[in-house]
């Protein structure tokens, strides 16, 4: 990773307080930020977009977007169609 990129990660890694993480996950929760941010801007989305794990990998994150709200569950699918 180069320098400037560093830096963006080190910020976020601060502003999210994820102190506690590995650099593979925090490249991954800051990649997923970027997307969703642009559409959805609440911080608190990057808990509910991350989806990374043993049982999918290559799968870093999944966002569903719904008359522009982030959808967790089939019942915010239907209430917000």
């Amino acid at each position: 990773m180069d320098r400037i990129i560093e830096s963006f990660v080190e910020d976020f890694k601060t502003e999210f307080n994820f102190q506690e993480i590995d650099k593979t996950k925090l490249f991954e929760h800051f990649s997923n930020y970027l997307i969703i941010s642009k559409l959805y801007p609440d911080k608190s989305s990057i808990d509910k977009i991350n989806v990374g794990g043993s049982k999918n990998p290559g799968i870093d994150g999944l966002a569903i977007m719904t008359n522009g709200h982030l959808v967790t569950s089939e019942e915010e699918v239907d209430y917000f169609i």
